[in-house]
């Protein structure tokens, strides 16, 4: 019984906020959904970087456990999967960011455990365009907006802000 509790709890941080707040959308064929595992992100570690952009990219993904992305394009509902989306991660996220400017409104949240951020979550509405992605593992924000504008990750620029601070 030790045994069952034990892999139920592991399995269960490892769930990520899309796993467990919006598996309702699962069924909805016109929404992409990428999800890319912490083995991708070990692959990476496997190369050379030569300058500094791409040691500051290696140094971003080195603690990112998995990425999962569900985009739904030329939406006519956005606005309303938004409103309803937003509304669904639990407690433990507090909101980080909001951005609201001409046609993008975005969220980001964050899920925060003794100091460290264990999942960044994106909610937005884009012209058109619903988004939610989430990035769990150990993650430095300062570092997760360097890597959005290494990576050129859609609606990620907004991170860039706090880079700043």
């Amino acid at each position: 019984m030790l045994i069952a509790f034990i892999a139920f709890a592991g399995s269960a941080y490892s769930q990520s906020a899309i796993d467990k707040y919006f598996s309702y959308l699962d069924g909805d064929t016109s929404l992409t959904k990428v999800t890319i595992n912490s083995k991708m992100f070990e692959l990476f570690s496997y190369m050379d970087s030569e300058t500094e952009e791409e040691k500051e990219f290696m140094e971003a993904i080195s603690n990112i456990e998995s990425m999962k992305v569900m985009v739904k394009e030329n939406a006519s509902n956005a606005e309303a999967l938004f409103k309803e989306a937003i509304q669904k991660p639990g407690k433990e996220f507090e909101l980080l960011m909001e951005v609201d400017q001409d046609e993008e409104h975005f969220y980001f949240l964050i899920n925060e455990k003794n100091g460290v951020i264990a999942e960044l979550l994106m909610i937005g509405n884009s012209d058109g365009e619903f988004i939610i992605l989430s990035l769990t593992g150990e993650i430095d924000l300062k570092q997760i907006s360097r890597l959005s504008k290494s990576m050129n990750i859609n609606h990620m620029e907004h991170l860039q802000k706090i880079d700043k601070d």
